[in-house]
């Protein structure tokens, strides 16, 4: 049996083939130079978002030059009132020369060094103590809630209305304990007292108590005399910070 093709079969055969060219001319040669144009131009934006992103840097540079100049300056103006970081034997040369000052003389010098940066409690009426307060008291309401379904929505929209303060900032700030007993003459305890409570240093006196301490003088003859000073023996925190 013999076939023949028909003009019809020709034509069809040929729009097939041409239909396969295009196809493949298509997904192997148009395709990839579409999707590369689509990749370039996605390349395009966000190189020149990037660009407007550093003009926008640049412009803010000068403006963030100068506030860090003023932040500098103000943090050496605040370092000016911490004593320099001191070693042990150090703070001990300072109370020392400090009773001198006054003409008095140390019975017991007691130091107490930090091992890590100060964390001393906000103020009771400070914002961040308001705070720590509020975060305690919506900490003991979700419990409850746990256990009871207290809805406590309304604290929650109020937490999230309330600053955030940052914890764990490094300072560079640290905290000296001392407690010492003085003697001498009352009025120049009393003059070192009331200075010390009017220093602009960081020197926070949280303690003092009065005394007396007697001792007894003996004199060539054999005669003697019972002498009776004053002492003070005064807690305080010295606040040390970093160059």
């Amino acid at each position: 049996m013999q076939m023949q093709m028909t003009e019809k079969d020709k034509q069809l055969i040929v729009f097939l083939a041409i239909f396969v060219i295009l196809v493949a001319g298509g997904y192997w040669g148009i395709y990839p130079v579409v999707s590369n144009i689509f990749s370039v131009q996605e390349q395009i934006e966000d190189e020149k978002a990037l660009q407007d992103m550093n003009m926008v840097k640049m412009a803010q540079a000068p403006l963030l030059v100068a506030d860090n100049e003023q932040v500098e300056t103000e943090m050496a103006v605040l370092k000016e009132s911490f004593f320099p970081v001191m070693s042990s034997a150090q703070v001990d040369k300072y109370m020392t020369g400090l009773i001198l000052d006054y003409q008095l003389y140390a019975y017991d010098l007691s130091i107490s060094m930090p091992q890590e940066e100060a964390a001393n409690e906000p103020y009771q009426f400070s914002e961040k103590a308001v705070l720590e307060e509020t975060e305690e008291f919506v900490d003991s309401q979700a419990d409850m809630q746990a256990d009871s379904s207290v809805d406590i929505s309304e604290d929650d929209d109020f937490m999230s209305e309330m600053p955030v303060f940052e914890e764990d900032v490094a300072t560079g700030i640290y905290k000296v304990g001392v407690t010492v007993r003085v003697g001498g003459d009352k009025a120049n305890i009393q003059r070192m007292i009331d200075d010390l409570s009017l220093s602009k240093q960081k020197l926070h006196l949280i303690s003092y108590n009065w005394d007396e301490e007697s001792s007894i003088s003996f004199a060539e003859d054999g005669t003697y005399d019972v002498n009776t000073d004053c002492t003070l023996t005064m807690s305080m925190n010295l606040y040390m910070c970093e160059e």
